[in-house]
């Protein structure tokens, strides 16, 4: 059987919560990638799905991305 992949966009104007929502659908999944476009901005989402998953081991960081896997 074929696994499927699914790729979202979230995209809105500033302030509207793209970022939580981007998190709150990854954690809802086995895993994920976020792609951001800040080094502080990812720093600060890898830490975040760290303290909300409690995966540091499956945790990985990048300049760009966070990636976490259940």
């Amino acid at each position: 059987m074929k696994q499927f992949q699914r790729i979202s966009a979230v995209l809105g104007p500033t302030n509207t919560g793209k970022t939580h929502y981007a998190i709150e659908r990854m954690l809802s999944y086995k895993s994920g990638i976020i792609g951001l476009p800040l080094r502080l901005l990812a720093r600060e989402v890898y830490d975040k799905i760290v303290r909300l998953r409690g995966c540091f081991q499956r945790c990985s960081f990048n300049w760009r991305r966070a990636y976490c896997a259940k």
